[in-house]
């Protein structure tokens, strides 16, 4: 190893002693002199996204947005778009800049050409999103002397060094788990005299999070009786149809609708009528206005089940899998039952469940526990023998009250065979 260079645990080439550069307007310019490549850049890093996810992000967050080419292009497509950089240059119109990147949440966070300038990056174990996209250059580190002539070596401005074995393991750590990983910015960005590869891009999503009678990292279990599953979220990607719907009532009765950002913390997971009321506490619709937009959420949310609910044939082998090893499925849901008949319905799923609870079925819905401990009660079995699905921070503040084995998870994508293999033998 070359001097002033150390090797960190993940197998992360380091600077030891670093002076920073100056990240200031001038620096971002220098990109402006690459034309319309930024762009190409910008449309290749997005559909790498949209293609590894197989959806559009629902918000995104830029770290390091330069002269803003990326989220230029995001700003045509996901609904909120957010920037974060040292320097003073402004994000692109209809972005947002923040000032901390682990405040908030988010759907997607992006570091492309970023994560090596930090001086530190454990604040990667501290951010709050389901998906994290790096982009790097890659280091092959042959010997010393291939690193000390390497054009990314970049002393003082570049002072982490990744190869794929690392930045999977550094995420790892951090709790993320890979999703994919690529070379393809070098359809761009590769010299043709170069022989190895130049850029390394790789997507990860947040680990799933298991819980035992509340406490963190549960031990395999193999006595599991009963597993409970929530609808929206977990089973069923209904989550953003309940948030059109309801601002599509809003808008057309009160002339208001909920920002994606408020939905995601403080209304997700909650029933409806519980959030027409804080609505209605805080002064945003009137208190004889609440019926009349419940209907009209009701029915919106009809239609679009109907047109987008789809046969779910992953979710069938989940649920026959777990019933052959004797079993029970039950689902536990904060929605009213005409949709969640419908939605378990159109998906093909209904026949496969020994009990279905809903938010009319409990005189206090979710975050308080109950509907669990009545399907506890239901099949006479104690909290150690059942196991939970939940992905909203009401759902899992009434799971972790309920006393059973929880698992976390960030979406429906993550639920299939594979979530229980590990913990049902």
């Amino acid at each position: 190893m070359i001097k002033n260079y150390k090797i960190n645990q993940d197998g992360v080439v380091y600077q030891v002693n670093r002076n920073p550069i100056d990240y200031d307007k001038e620096y971002v310019n220098r990109y402006n002199k690459y034309g319309e490549l930024p762009v190409y850049m910008a449309y290749l890093r997005l559909g790498n996204i949209i293609g590894t996810l197989g959806r559009v992000p629902e918000n995104i967050l830029d770290v390091g947005y330069g002269n803003g080419s990326f989220l230029k292009v995001c700003t045509n497509i996901i609904p909120e778009c957010y920037g974060y950089d040292i320097s003073s240059y402004p994000v692109p119109e209809g972005c947002k800049k923040i000032h901390s990147i682990v405040e908030n949440e988010y759907d997607v966070i992006t570091f492309f050409d970023s994560l090596e300038h930090f001086e530190d990056i454990e604040f990667i174990k501290e951010l709050k999103c389901k998906t994290v996209c790096i982009s790097v250059p890659h280091c092959h580190y042959l010997d010393d002397e291939w690193f000390k002539n390497w054009k990314h070596r970049k002393p003082h401005e570049h002072l982490w060094h990744f190869n794929i074995k690392s930045l999977e393991s550094f995420m790892d750590r951090m709790g993320y788990m890979l999703l994919s990983s690529s070379n393809l910015e070098d359809t761009i960005r590769k010299n043709h005299n170069q022989k190895q590869t130049n850029i390394l891009t790789s997507i990860f999503k947040k680990k799933k999070k298991v819980f035992v009678n509340g406490t963190r990292n549960a031990d395999k279990n193999s006595s599991i009786k009963l597993v409970i599953f929530d609808l929206d979220g977990v089973l069923v990607d209904a989550c953003e149809w309940h948030r059109s719907a309801l601002n599509t009532a809003l808008k057309d009765i009160a002339d208001y609708e909920i920002s994606l950002e408020d939905h995601y913390h403080e209304y997700n997971g909650i029933p409806t009528k519980i959030k027409l009321q804080k609505l209605v506490d805080k002064g945003v619709i009137l208190d004889e206005q609440k019926a009349a937009i419940y209907e009209l959420k009701q029915e919106k949310t009809i239609e679009v089940i109907k047109h987008e609910a789809k046969k779910r044939q992953e979710k069938i082998d989940m649920l026959e899998w777990l019933k052959e090893k004797d079993i029970r499925v039950a689902c536990y849901t904060n929605s009213i039952r005409l949709t969640t008949k419908l939605m378990l319905e159109k998906t093909g799923i209904i026949d496969l469940f020994d009990l279905i609870t809903t938010n009319q079925d409990v005189k206090k819905p979710k975050p308080d526990p109950e509907g669990y401990l009545e399907t506890l009660r239901s099949f006479n079995t104690a909290p150690h023998e059942a196991l939970i699905i939940e992905d909203s921070p009401k759902g899992m503040q009434a799971a972790n009250a309920s006393g059973c084995h929880v698992i976390q998870v960030n979406n429906p994508e993550d639920v299939d065979i594979n979530l229980f293999r590990e913990y049902i033998k």
